[in-house]
């Protein structure tokens, strides 16, 4: 699969997770972490329109730091 950057973590509580993105998220976008294993899904997008930040409502609870990324399928 081919991953391109999305965003940078900001805060992870419990089975949320809080983004800044780095490309126009979707959502119900599946994402990814940096050794291509599924993360979850956006749940919603929020913030200002040039720099906004998404929700990733996690399929478990997990320790992830760094970027998140997003599939070929919604990366062209």
């Amino acid at each position: 699969m081919d991953l391109k950057k999305l965003g940078i973590i900001i805060n992870i509580r419990k089975n949320t997770l809080i983004a800044k993105s780095l490309q126009p998220p979707r959502v119900g976008e599946e994402v990814f972490d940096s050794q291509g294993n599924y993360v979850g899904k956006i749940s919603s997008i929020f913030g200002p329109v040039n720099a906004p930040y998404f929700r990733v409502k996690l399929d478990r609870e997990r320790k992830i730091s760094g970027y998140l990324f997003r599939g070929e399928k919604y990366g062209r």
